[in-house]
């Protein structure tokens, strides 16, 4: 059967129509088509979630800014907003004053993790939303589909048509631009937890950003990366290299220090999930070298469970060989660098559920 390949709206309206099919609860707005109208519909997303507690005093002007300035504060780097979501007892609240003092203060629920699938909990589908350039240089942009839930943005969609070059990839580089860019941050947009792109026929998803203290992390290099399976994922590259010494997989002192460091890192973003490969150089056999690099990681991973990290942190743990070469190995040198670990840190499966809300097929 002959395949025909869609324009990229109707690739997206095809996406909206299945999101809202069947046991979906994704509720199509072709009204939300700006940042001024997403801020207005969370407005009443509030508004409506908090009757009891409004007690008939609807929100002024005034005290719904201050709700959008204390939002923003509790959202200025994903790893926060996934935090603020997360909430104390699975609510997502900001408490004000309000503009009549005889009304006290006032705790207002914006997101909730008790009414997955129902409750107080909505599910929007917005596309095409068009976003300001944050200075007169700055070009415009619009996003393809972002879902909503209780009025937040939660969830970014990237497509591209299957005819598209590298069509995947594309929609990653996109985000990855609008992020370095600074189009998710200090807006509406800043709660978004998770990403996904796909031309159809292959479909990635990955968290938004960086941890927010990995940039902090001491005598390292941090880069967002695609790893062999499309996905995103954050490499570590420290300075001490984690490197070992031939048939060696003990750590030295420079790599302990490191890791030290790096622990506070994965203390403080417990959402993250660790992947820790093991690689050895081209001498000796299979035989030798796959145990040999299967050890070099439970090492890195010893150390740094020996420092506090949970357990349940890490992905994986696993020894490839003398596979994957980073240097040239008919070198001391490049066998050197090649005798390592490397660490990559990704969104863990709880973080995409708590976006994903169990909804999204």
């Amino acid at each position: 059967m002959k395949i025909s390949h869609r324009e990229e709206a109707e690739v997206e309206e095809q996406l909206i129509r299945v999101l809202g099919e069947g046991h979906n609860q994704w509720t199509y707005r072709p009204d939300l088509k700006s940042e001024e109208d997403l801020w207005d519909n969370l407005r009443q997303k509030i508004i409506s979630n908090n009757q009891a507690e409004l007690n008939d005093s609807p929100l002024t002007d005034k005290e719904f800014e201050t709700i959008k300035t204390e939002l923003l504060l509790r959202t200025k780097t994903p790893f926060d907003a996934a935090k603020w979501l997360k909430g104390e007892n699975g609510m997502a609240r900001i408490t004000i004053e309000r503009e009549d003092s005889q009304l006290g203060s006032v705790s207002l629920i914006l997101y909730s993790n008790q009414d997955i699938g129902g409750g107080i909990s909505t599910y929007e589908v917005v596309h095409q939303i068009a976003k300001r350039g944050r200075n007169i240089e700055a070009r415009d942009r619009r996003f393809d589909v972002t879902l909503l839930i209780n009025g937040l943005p939660i969830v970014q969609i990237e497509l591209k048509q299957v005819t598209a070059k590298d069509g995947v990839y594309q929609a990653f580089n996109q985000i990855k631009k609008y992020a370095e860019e600074g189009i998710f941050r200090n807006n509406i947009f800043s709660t978004l937890q998770l990403f996904v792109v796909s031309n159809e026929q292959t479909t990635r998803y990955f968290a938004n950003a960086l941890p927010k203290d990995s940039k902090a992390v001491e005598n390292a290099k941090v880069e967002q990366v695609t790893d062999a399976n499309g996905l995103a994922a954050v490499k570590v590259t420290f300075d001490s290299g984690i490197l070992f010494q031939t048939n060696k997989f003990n750590l030295n002192a420079n790599a302990k220090n490191d890791l030290a460091k790096f622990s506070q890192v994965l203390k403080n973003n417990t959402d993250c999930q660790v992947d820790i490969q093991g690689y050895t150089d081209n001498t000796g056999n299979d035989g030798i070298n796959l145990p040999l690099s299967e050890n070099r990681a439970k090492s890195v991973y010893n150390y740094l469970t020996s420092c506090g990290v949970a357990a349940s942190q890490f992905k994986n743990v696993s020894g490839f060989g003398s596979t994957n070469p980073v240097a040239d190995n008919s070198t001391a040198a490049g066998r050197q660098a090649n005798r390592r670990v490397e660490v990559y840190l990704y969104a863990s499966q709880a973080m995409v559920n708590a976006a994903n809300n169990g909804t999204l097929q």
